[in-house]
């Protein structure tokens, strides 16, 4: 079966993190024997390989033309533009016309709202975070609207699949029609090979030792303040190692110096690989998972895989993922103190510690990478 991937972005070696789940997914269907090309829409035209795939970047208008003879394509946030090069609106005019079977991931904002789903990433201090969520909200979202009420009225062989039942809600919700009868909830795979377990006696030995992994987003979406305000509601010897890129660095930087946490938080501003963030998971006992929304939460995800109790916030997807003292603990959304406390339950807490440990780690292996990635070539 020849696959055609279509995207706005993709890893490189100038930038290896854009859309590396898009990249994770085409490794495991060519494994499986598809034949995969990607195509990133560019208004410059050149071709890379990357781990086998072959990269091609070209034009919208290009692009449709070149994948015409491809079984089934798949898109990842591809979008609309007002810039022709750019304009993903070509591309599903094209598969349109040839009724060319289609299957549409939505990943959360390409479908969201941002005044609805993210009034977080608004800030009135910040003009060009007002006009973005008005260009998003006003014109991608509009005619992402136009363009799926087209599909699923001329009965265009497509499938919608997305990572929980609760994208597929807020989606509705945003798009103002209810496109669950067209669309799946299937969770991004999650590889337990790679995000091995140690078991949860091992782990234990490090319950004061927390970890949190998060773009360094001070107010936003992924809630890197929300980490380290915590930490002035837990004395020692509990302590958090914060790490993350992000704009916001600065801020984070400086509200651990201003609350005088230094001595039980620490501060690493930069990414990690993802290859290295098992034996990162090996040195800790728990992960904190904080977040204003998300659909799925992979890194969370992988941290369960690892045997890392969970605690996070009840908000989005994530209670799809994270059962309440099932598979990990959830608190009321933001509230630092609530966190806090679970936090140190847990440190304290052997007999629960070890459930959420072994019970994450099963809930990880249902949705393992391989099992979802077979649900995702039977569609």
């Amino acid at each position: 079966m020849k696959i055609a991937v279509v995207t706005t972005a993709y890893p490189s070696q100038n930038a290896p993190y854009q859309n590396m789940f898009v990249h994770t997914r085409n490794k495991w269907y060519a494994k499986h024997g598809m034949e995969v090309s990607q195509w990133v829409l560019s208004k410059e035209t050149s071709k890379y390989e990357m781990d086998g795939i072959v990269v091609n970047r070209q034009p919208a208008p290009q692009i449709a033309r070149n994948i015409a003879s491809h079984d089934v394509v798949l898109v990842h946030l591809l979008q609309h533009s007002p810039f022709k090069h750019h304009d993903g609106g070509q591309v599903y005019q094209a598969l349109m016309e040839r009724r060319q079977p289609l299957v549409f991931f939505m990943h959360g904002i390409g479908v969201q709202k941002m005044f609805q789903s993210y009034p977080f990433d608004i800030r009135l201090k910040e003009p060009k975070t007002i006009l973005k969520a008005l260009y998003h909200d006003y014109y991608k979202i509009t005619r992402m609207r136009k363009r799926i009420k087209q599909l699923v009225a001329a009965k265009h062989p497509v499938k919608f699949i997305t990572p929980s039942q609760f994208l597929i809600k807020d989606a509705s919700k945003s798009l103002g029609f209810d496109i669950s009868p067209y669309a799946m909830a299937n969770a991004n795979g999650i590889d337990t090979k790679l995000f091995r377990y140690h078991g949860a006696s091992n782990l234990y030995k490090n319950r004061q030792k927390i970890l949190s992994i998060r773009p360094l987003d001070f107010g936003g979406k992924y809630a890197a303040d929300l980490s380290v305000k915590v930490m002035p509601h837990l004395p020692p010897p509990i302590q958090m190692d914060l790490f993350g890129e992000g704009q916001h660095k600065a801020q984070v930087a400086q509200y651990i110096e201003q609350q005088n946490i230094g001595h039980n938080t620490r501060l690493h501003p930069h990414f990690i690989k993802n290859h290295e963030i098992p034996d990162l998971h090996a040195q800790y006992g728990i992960y904190y998972a904080t977040t204003r929304t998300d659909t799925q939460g992979v890194s969370t995800c992988e941290a369960m895989a690892s045997g890392l109790p969970i605690v996070s916030f009840d908000v989005g997807g994530v209670p799809e993922f994270v059962q309440h003292q099932q598979t990990g603990l959830l608190v009321k959304p933001f509230d630092v103190k609530a966190a806090a406390l679970a936090l140190a339950r847990l440190a304290n807490d052997k007999n629960l510690f070890i459930r959420l440990s072994e019970n994450g780690r099963k809930a990880m292996e249902a949705i393992d990478i391989e099992k979802q990635v077979q649900v995702e070539l039977q569609v």
